[in-house]
């Protein structure tokens, strides 16, 4: 257990909104803090001892802190304007507008000329080699796997139904009607293909 997560844990406001005050007592009052201690023997055993029973007590509330932790983490991501996220990779990335190198070096690209939400709505990411990969995962990804995608302040769920090899200048993914999210990467060593992979709303 890092010393950083022993100092959140055992940080006062914490530890009054988990664990009982007898465990809290336990704590302040271990026994490794009293004084009339008559040899090293002595210390070491009661050292081991509190020891003990403090990594039995983090190990009763290890869960809540964890609960507690996803639920921040969860609310920090609902703060997220622009995302995508694969159930099949537990991977979450941001999207943003355009497909230029520039935006691509930052993550996942909307095809500006596809709607935002309500139909077809086209993505583009590198899927290895430049600073951000967010597509690394997609030649993997399987039929059947489940996507959420938010935008405008609203989650949207899709599940993946196609995966498909297209050639480079083949736009007629990003311009077909439908409720879908088009996502599109490169193929290794295939500079005039792309793996387009098609998820419909449900």
């Amino acid at each position: 257990m890092n010393e950083a997560f022993k100092e959140i844990v055992l940080n006062d406001y914490i530890i009054h909104s988990i664990i009982p005050q007898s465990k809290i007592d336990f704590l302040k009052d271990s026994p490794n803090k009293k004084k009339d201690i008559k040899n090293k023997n002595d210390i070491k055993n009661l050292i081991t001892i509190s020891y003990l029973n403090y990594v039995s007590i983090i190990n009763n509330f290890n869960n809540d802190i964890l609960r507690i932790f996803n639920n921040i983490l969860n609310d920090e991501v609902i703060k997220l304007p622009w995302f995508i996220y694969f159930e099949d990779t537990k991977e979450l990335h941001k999207i943003y507008e355009g497909t230029t190198p520039e935006t691509l070096n930052m993550g996942i690209g909307h095809f500006e000329e596809s709607p935002i939400i309500n139909g077809n709505i086209a993505l583009a990411g590198h899927n290895r080699g430049y600073i951000s990969n967010p597509f690394e995962k997609l030649k993997n990804i399987k039929k059947g796997s489940k996507v959420i995608y938010k935008a405008m302040n609203k989650l949207y769920n899709y599940e993946i139904i196609e995966k498909e090899k297209i050639e480079e200048d083949d736009f007629s993914k990003i311009d077909r009607k439908g409720s879908f999210l088009t996502l599109i990467t490169c193929i290794e060593n295939e500079k005039k293909y792309r793996l387009c992979v098609t998820a419909k709303e449900i």
